[in-house]
């Protein structure tokens, strides 16, 4: 049997947090994804959301859409466009809080209360009304918010 060097454990991220947003855009991150998120994460676009991710998980991302336009050149580039453009790193303040970018925020609607939501290996934030409309089935597409991102498929 050989040695294998240990597979780093990632954090896995679960349940439903509402917090504000204060003037500045900043929003306390859960006591419970605190120390996955103090080490450092990047934020950015999803369908409907901002999403965060631990280095491991973005650098996977990144290699997927390193694939995604080896395979189909034109929507692999425009999705890697609206990710890579919207991108951000960060890490939490002493008060435990995450800055969001103010182009973020308009693209998926947040302002006032947000829900700060674990997604397994990532965490997004979400509008509360936007999250309620997508989970009742009223809408089905999220059109106009992150459209280009699902030109890439299903993840």
């Amino acid at each position: 049997m050989e040695d294998q060097a240990p597979v780093a454990e990632l954090p896995e991220f679960r349940g439903t947090y509402t917090h504000s947003l204060d003037e500045k855009g900043r929003v306390v991150v859960p006591a419970a994804f605190r120390e996955a998120v103090n080490g450092g994460m990047t934020m950015t676009l999803s369908d409907g959301c901002v999403v965060l991710r631990p280095a491991a998980v973005w650098e996977e991302e990144r290699a997927r859409m390193a694939q995604e336009e080896q395979m189909d050149p034109r929507v692999g580039r425009q999705r890697r466009r609206v990710v890579m453009a919207n991108a951000a790193d960060v890490s939490l303040d002493r008060q435990g809080r995450i800055a969001i970018p103010a182009n973020l925020r308009t693209r998926v609607q947040l302002h006032g209360e947000v829900h700060v939501m674990g997604m397994g290996r990532e965490i997004e934030i979400w509008d509360p009304t936007l999250w309620d409309q997508y989970v009742s089935g009223e809408i089905e597409d999220l059109p106009g918010l992150a459209a280009p991102l699902a030109l890439g498929g299903e993840r």
